[in-house]
């Protein structure tokens, strides 16, 4: 198998099993659970789709007592049952068009795969896609069912929720489509029984659709980014591109930040600096006077997800040879009363980052997040991250990294941290815990899970695990000590 095939290989099975194949020992102060929500099905028939349209498979690694448990259950969707029993694509994705021309004219209702973004709350698991989430249980993983958090049904689900760890609260965004002019989103914040405890004003957005992909939230504000991104109705109705493609830069504007205020009142609508083009994942945000801090991954040109499709796929769209693209971790310092914006680069290349959830929306120091480097050939791609081999962990208060690769024809996914057991986290003791990193070896063709001293990223893997069956890359993953998949 080619090198690069691992990532675009589907698993049709679902597992549950100990995990016993451990080099090194699982640390007994690692309790909790890991959660990994990607593809599960990436080819339905002869039909090949985009890594982020694979039909979401979740993933649960719990541990307990230095032992480590894995479950994998593929979200039941509706889009999924209909594949499976037809044996073929069923639905045009953000990334994948049908196969057959025509089948996409005036096809703009697109599909949910459910294989976006995971997290626990309130003792469920939850599986992310635009139009709706889904209820998982638990222990088993097994899908109960849609949820939408009270959304009028036609609204789009923020793909990023947040937790609050200070108030106990689940934040998200729902989007309602304005065609003639800027959707309209609002916040949701949830306790942990899932009752709607604060709604926020609408806002307008500049766009329709407008492309907000994850949430920013401090103590008084939340905040979103909009990129200079406009759909080409035309193009997307006559189906002559894969809808992301559809979307047009707009030379003459710029990355719009939106600082609403959690207490009421109006938002501040505030331009990045121009060469910002895209971004997709922020770090942290947090308040500091009059001033918000926004921690995020972002990129200088655009970005068009050619390398994250199979080569058979873009050969049959003619889509010609993908760009390479940069992401940059950048701090920017947003005046809520002025709209002045201060930028500052702490770092070249990063996405998917990860802090303790207990300094959500605080102050904070450290961040860990997926990077290109390791020790053999370049990846395919530096700027398409199914093609990483390496995790760093950035010290935002000096800029420093420490840094760990996994080596040539290992992929590694998003960094989760975890963590050490009855340990209260403050200022000083921060990374005081493990960073749980999903690798997807080319060369045995399986899965392994690595994890790592949090203070000492470079000194290597404690203990890996190698999975008893393949699951592919995640899309994203969590930890969560709120739910426990052992029998």
């Amino acid at each position: 198998m080619p090198v690069t095939d691992i990532v675009f290989r589907s698993q049709p099975e679902e597992f549950e099993g100990a995990i016993t194949e451990i080099s090194g020992a699982i640390p007994h102060d690692l309790t909790g659970t890991l959660l990994r929500n990607g593809p599960g099905l990436q080819t339905l028939g002869a039909d090949a789709l985009c890594f982020y349209d694979g039909l979401g498979m979740v993933s649960a690694i719990s541990f307990r007592q230095g032992r480590a448990y894995l479950r994998s259950r593929h979200v039941k969707t509706p889009v999924y049952r209909a594949s499976v029993a037809k044996g073929a694509m069923t639905s045009r994705g953000v990334f994948t068009n049908l196969p057959r021309r025509l089948a996409n004219v005036f096809n703009v209702k697109l599909a949910n795969p459910a294989q976006h973004d995971v997290f626990a709350w309130g003792g469920h698991i939850f599986a992310t896609g635009d139009s709706a989430h889904y209820r998982l249980d638990g222990r088993s993983l097994e899908t109960i069912g849609h949820e939408r958090y009270g959304a009028a049904d036609g609204h789009t689900l923020g793909l990023m929720p947040r937790i609050d760890p200070r108030a106990k609260r689940l934040v998200l965004y729902t989007m309602k489509p304005r065609p003639m002019s800027g959707d309209e989103l609002t916040f949701v914040e949830l306790d942990e029984e899932m009752r709607r405890v604060h709604v926020s004003a609408p806002v307008a957005m500049r766009y329709s659709p407008s492309l907000v992909h994850d949430l920013g939230l401090s103590e008084h504000y939340y905040v979103v980014v909009e990129p200079p991104l406009k759909a080409s109705l035309g193009s997307l109705v006559f189906g002559a591109k894969f809808p992301w493609a559809c979307f047009e830069p707009q030379a003459d504007a710029s990355a719009l930040a939106y600082l609403v205020p959690r207490a009421g009142g109006d938002a501040c609508k505030v331009a990045l600096p121009s060469w910002v083009r895209a971004g997709f994942h922020f770090v942290n945000a947090f308040d500091d006077g009059e001033t918000v801090t926004l921690d995020m991954l972002v990129y200088a040109s655009d970005i068009d997800f050619i390398s994250s499709r199979p080569d058979a796929l873009n050969q049959r769209e003619r889509t010609g040879a993908a760009k390479d693209t940069k992401s940059v971790v950048m701090r920017f310092r947003i005046h809520t009363g002025t709209g002045a914006v201060t930028e500052q680069k702490l770092s070249d290349w990063g996405e998917q980052p990860d802090i303790p959830i207990a300094h959500n929306g605080m102050p904070y120091r450290f961040g860990y997040m997926r990077e290109p480097m390791h020790e053999g050939a370049p990846p395919k791609l530096e700027g398409e991250i199914l093609w990483w081999h390496g995790v760093k962990k950035i010290d935002f208060s000096t800029g420093a990294a420490d840094r760990y690769g996994a080596g040539e024809g290992r992929f590694v996914g998003a960094p989760a941290f975890a963590p050490r057991t009855g340990v209260a986290h403050g200022e000083h003791n921060e990374d005081d815990g493990y960073v749980l990193v999903w690798v997807v070896d080319a060369r045995t063709e399986r899965a392994e899970v690595l994890i790592l001293d949090a203070r000492s990223i470079a000194a290597g893997p404690v203990a890996t695990l190698t999975l008893p069956t393949y699951v592919p890359p995640p899309g994203h993953v969590a930890f969560s000590d709120g739910v426990d998949c052992f029998p």
